[in-house]
C-alpha cells in the first residue's frame, strides 16, 4: 500500500546499509545513508503502479537514486535476489529489471508536467493559526531543497485529494517523527522538460513526494481547458 511507502523504503534501506558497511569507511557510510551534508545521500523510492488501464497504486517496484554511479552499480548486483524482511519473516523479494518498464519510465522520463503520487511534507508549517499561509513558499523551499530552481517552474498546484484515482488523501501516508509536517498534493508545470526521478519535501528520500510525469495535464491543455 503506497501509504506505507517510509516503511517500504526504511527496509530497503537496511538491506543497502548492510551492503555498504562491509565496504565504505564510517564517514563515507555515514554520508550515504544521510548523516552527512544534505544531497549525498541515497533516496530509496518505492514506486505506485501507475500509467496504465489497470494499475492499482500498489507498490511493486522501487528506485534507488545515489550521488555515485559506482555505488549504484555496486548495489545493482548486491541488492538482487536479496529479500525484505519483517520480525525476521520475508515479505518481499528484490529482483532487478533488467528491461525498460512502462511503470519506472513514468517516473523517470522527461517532462514539463509533473504530480505527486505520493505527498509532499512541506519543510515547516504553513499556518498560523486557523489562517493558511506560505503554502507555495514552503513549496519552492522543497523545490530548491531537491536541487530544483524556481525559476524553473511555471506554474504549482495544490490540494489535500490525490491526483490518481488509485491515490490517497494527504495526510493520509504514513511518516516517521521528524516528518510531521502539513503534506500536499503537488502538480508542477516546468518551463522545459525536466527529467526525474523527482521527490520533494521533508520525506524525498523515502518515497514522499514522489512525482510522475503527467499526461491528464497535458491533454487538459492539448484539449484547450483550464
Amino acid at each position: 500500500d503506497a501509504r506505507q511507502t517510509v516503511a517500504l523504503a526504511a527496509m530497503v534501506r537496511h538491506a543497502v546499509h548492510e551492503v555498504l558497511r562491509q565496504e565504505l569507511d564510517s564517514d563515507r557510510l555515514q554520508e550515504l545513508m544521510g548523516h552527512g551534508h544534505k544531497g549525498g545521500q541515497i533516496a530509496c523510492l518505492p514506486l505506485p503502479t501507475v500509467g496504465h488501464l489497470h494499475a492499482d497504486g500498489l507498490i511493486r517496484r522501487v528506485i534507488l537514486k545515489a550521488p555515485d554511479a559506482g555505488i549504484l552499480r555496486r548495489l545493482t548486483w548486491a541488492l538482487d535476489g536479496w529479500e525484505l524482511k519483517v520480525d525476521g519473516k520475508p515479505v518481499a523479494l528484490l529482483s532487478l529489471i533488467e528491461e525498460w518498464d512502462g511503470v519506472v519510465a513514468q517516473f523517470t522520463q522527461a517532462s514539463e508536467w509533473w504530480e505527486t503520487v505520493t505527498p509532499v511534507v512541506l519543510p515547516g508549517y504553513d499556518r498560523l493559526g486557523e489562517r493558511k499561509h506560505k503554502t507555495e513558499k514552503l513549496i519552492g523551499r522543497a523545490l530548491t531543497q531537491s536541487g530544483l530552481e524556481l525559476t524553473e517552474v511555471r506554474d504549482i498546484w495544490y490540494q489535500m485529494a490525490p491526483w490518481q484515482r488509485h491515490g490517497h488523501r494527504a495526510g493520509a501516508y504514513q511518516v516517521a517523527g521528524y516528518m510531521r509536517y502539513p503534506q500536499y498534493h503537488v502538480r508542477l508545470r516546468f518551463q522545459s522538460p525536466v527529467r526525474g526521478p523527482m521527490a520533494l519535501g521533508a520525506g524525498r528520500y523515502f518515497g514522499l513526494g514522489l512525482m510522475v510525469h503527467s499526461i491528464q495535464s497535458e491533454s487538459r491543455v492539448e484539449a484547450g481547458l483550464s
